[in-house]
């Protein structure tokens, strides 16, 4: 059947593995979020000092193995990269701002709204404006397992934004936003514009 192709097959597999997380002792609302594990990553690092926030995740380093396992053995692996290093930090400093400023990565977000948390679309519908930076977290992760320097870039500059989100205060909280987040969050999609109209791939 054509239905049973590759991406439904990894997709209900991390369907199945985000739940197996959290009741393995991952956060509730998280289950499996790139940007979340990439933030704790980043305080493992001590980029940032937000105490329950400082592990490196197990699962990113079998994300990525696993991602370099695949392209070697289907011979996808390609080192590759090298165009517009500042641009590809920067997105991947305002998407983990974003991120963090709505509570989680695509997967998250999907996975919140499967388990009913309908304020997810709210997240889901900002995706859209996301496609900029070639992916979500976890695609460019997988990226990086099959040589795609680029996405080292982007994730580079992703514990970057995760180190000042929680240096500066910008993250969201279960009290609510920080009153000067929706001004980063504005000078991110000016960012992202700028680098949109100065950054167009010539036919």
């Amino acid at each position: 059947m054509k239905f049973l192709t590759w991406p439904v097959v990894a997709g209900a597999a991390l369907g199945i593995v985000a739940p197996l997380l959290t009741y393995n002792g991952n956060p509730g609302n998280m289950g499996f979020c790139a940007a979340c594990f990439l933030r704790d990553t980043a305080g493992s690092l001590g980029l940032h000092h937000a105490a329950p926030l400082q592990y490196l995740r197990p699962e990113l380093i079998g994300l990525v193995l696993g991602a370099l396992i695949s392209a070697f053995l289907s011979k996808e692996f390609k080192p590759r990269g090298g165009s517009a290093p500042l641009a590809r930090i920067s997105l991947g400093f305002f998407a983990m701002l974003g991120a963090l400023i709505f509570l989680g990565c695509p997967w998250r977000a999907y996975l919140r709204l499967g388990g009913g948390d309908l304020t997810a679309i709210a997240g889901i519908v900002g995706l859209f404006a996301g496609v900029l930076g070639g992916g979500c977290p976890g695609k460019q992760l997988v990226n990086i397992g099959e040589g795609n320097n680029d996405s080292a870039l982007f994730v580079l500059g992703m514990l970057l934004g995760a180190a000042a989100a929680h240096n500066f205060g910008f993250a969201a909280a279960p009290t609510g936003v920080p009153t000067f987040t929706p001004y980063v969050l504005l000078a991110g999609f000016v960012v992202c514009l700028y680098i949109a109209f100065t950054n167009k791939s010539e036919a």
